[in-house]
């Protein structure tokens, strides 16, 4: 609030002492220094959007700020609002800082509650499309870690929403290998159908890994593949319901999912009645009554194609006949004698 009258170094003191560390605990008891703190820093970026800073203003708070402040704000509750405030007041060259602290911490900030959030609103509309996706790439080197965890399971989900296949095949090639042990994971398994709803090519890398799984042994000692293996798992069921949602109709992954469904189906009677299976039976179903009502729409065009190729063929060959007609009807060059 004051910078309009005080100089760079007092500016910078100030800064400097407003990022020590603090107290993270809240409790009942009578607000404290540290507490007052939160409130004045959590209204500093309201503060400062109601005026354009000078670049001496600028630099005076990039250079109280070293990664490890930056990083103590990002999973600060109070911070975090410092933060948000700041790569919203900044352009996109003056808060470039705050983007290289992030790719240099983005585990520790993917697995802390606060910094989740605000590494999210970063990874959105708030940077330039250059500095979101180097911190996104950043988020990729880190998928295989961040893939099981609670909190950075998430922002690797959103990495894989922001429509670039460049993401995208990097995280596949990240995880590969994994598809099936993460299917059968809480946060794991959220990630591999969010995998599934990348697009085509990922789509295949995973059902191809999944429905080429090494077999293990079932309750009844029945050696299973991995997709019966899923098919029983709390939460690896939702990996098969997402294959079963994504895969091409007329392809054979659909196909392939079927026979082994109904043959798992066959041989655990019960499951067809608990909650998975009458999930996984309906989407089953589903698919498939698409699937044929899109193969007799196929057929019917291939009918109607060959109905009009049959009248083309025959006009052309009317055509013909008459042209030959009026040829035969010519005086030919000795009919007059």
């Amino acid at each position: 609030m004051a910078a309009r009258t005080v100089t760079g170094e007092e500016l910078s003191a100030a800064v400097n002492a407003m990022t020590k560390p603090l107290p993270t605990v809240r409790s009942s008891s009578p607000r404290r220094p540290a507490d007052e703190f939160d409130r004045m820093a959590t209204n500093l970026g309201a503060k400062m959007r109601r005026f354009d800073a000078t670049p001496a203003e600028l630099e005076a708070i990039q250079s109280s700020l070293s990664k490890d402040d930056i990083i103590t704000l990002f999973r600060e509750r109070d911070g975090a609002h410092v933060i948000k405030a700041f790569v919203l007041f900044m352009k996109p060259s003056d808060r470039q800082f705050i983007y290289d602290a992030a790719k240099a911490h983005v585990m520790r900030l993917a697995t802390d509650r606060y910094g989740g959030a605000t590494l999210q609103r970063l990874l959105e509309a708030a940077g330039s499309q250059e500095q979101r996706m180097q911190l996104a790439s950043a988020v990729t080197q880190k998928a295989a870690a961040m893939v099981s965890d609670p909190q950075a399971n998430y922002i690797l989900q959103h990495v894989l929403t922001m429509g670039s296949t460049e993401l995208v095949n990097a995280t596949i090639e990240a995880l590969r290998g994994q598809f099936f042990k993460l299917s059968k994971q809480k946060f794991g398994s959220n990630v591999v159908e969010k995998c599934i709803q990348s697009g085509e090519w990922a789509l295949s890398q995973v059902a191809e890994e999944i429905l080429s799984a090494s077999a293990a042994p079932a309750n009844g000692g029945k050696l299973e593949g991995g997709v019966e293996t899923l098919l029983g798992d709390k939460y690896g069921n939702y990996v098969v319901q997402a294959l079963l949602q994504r895969c091409d109709l007329d392809g054979d992954t659909l196909v392939l999912l079927r026979d082994r469904i109904v043959e798992y189906d066959r041989a655990h009677r019960r499951w067809a009645q608990s909650v998975m299976g009458r999930r996984v039976l309906q989407k089953l179903m589903k698919r498939m009554q698409k699937r044929a009502k899109r193969s007799k729409a196929m057929e019917k065009e291939k009918e109607a194609k060959k109905v009009v190729d049959d009248l083309l063929e025959e006009d052309g060959h009317a055509s013909r006949s008459s042209s030959s007609s009026s040829n035969d009807g010519e005086d030919s060059p000795g009919s007059s004698a």
